[in-house]
């Protein structure tokens, strides 16, 4: 069974969208076996946003988005021989992007007039969520010394102390041989929440039931 390497080309802005997508180098690029734009994928969301919750239905977010919404946002996948092809696959797909206004923190995004990143409201919910613990008024007012600050950290994933990656086959795996069976297809992947991914590539890939159901097998270092 042939195994290849996948690479994902990434969005350098925070908000955009895609106006034009040319593959036609990467395509053509000797080693490289497939190339998708969100041409090809599936137009089946894997997150359709909670209309209930804001003022105005939320966008829906596919595999790959003609809109980005963030720096790092997936635009291409490719399929190729070696990483090394893959990449080069990558520097050869040509994109045209409309910058859009975009919020690069939360006061941003709340204040009035702030750009919608999703359509509806930039707050989920649309009331804030307040965590009050003890006698705020009281602790105040008994502290000798309060220092006020706005404190920022850095995004965190509860994931085992393993590298990410994932491997994914083709077919019905025996003892012996992987058979080829359409719609048939195994992912390992490094992440506890297998239940999560199978719906992930259910939805994102319009996999039927019964293949979902063998789509996501854990690996534990």
């Amino acid at each position: 069974m042939a195994c290849y390497d996948g690479k994902t080309l990434r969005s350098p802005h925070p908000h955009a969208e895609i106006i034009r997508i040319d593959t036609a180098k990467a395509d053509v690029l000797p080693g490289v076996r497939a190339v998708v734009t969100s041409r090809d994928a599936p137009e089946n969301p894997f997150e359709d946003g909670d209309d209930s919750v804001t003022e105005e239905p939320l966008a829906p977010v596919y595999l790959l988005n003609r809109i980005v919404r963030h720096v790092g946002d997936e635009v291409a996948a490719v399929a190729a021989d070696s990483e090394e092809i893959a990449e080069e696959a990558l520097r050869l797909i040509e994109i045209e992007y409309r910058t859009l206004p975009f919020v690069l923190d939360a006061e941003s995004a709340l204040a009035p007039g702030a750009p919608p990143i999703r359509g509806g409201s930039n707050l989920a919910g649309r009331e804030p969520i307040l965590l009050i613990r003890g006698d705020v008024d009281r602790g105040m007012s008994e502290a000798d010394l309060i220092v006020e600050e706005t404190y920022r950290t850095q995004s965190t994933s509860p994931l085992p102390l393993e590298p990410r990656y994932s491997s994914r086959s083709v077919g019905r795996r025996s003892a012996h041989r992987v058979e080829s069976r359409v719609g048939m297809s195994t992912a390992i992947v490094t992440n506890s929440l297998k239940s999560l991914d199978c719906l992930t590539i259910r939805y994102g890939l319009s996999a039927p039931t019964w293949a979902a159901a063998l789509a996501a097998k854990t690996k534990h270092a």
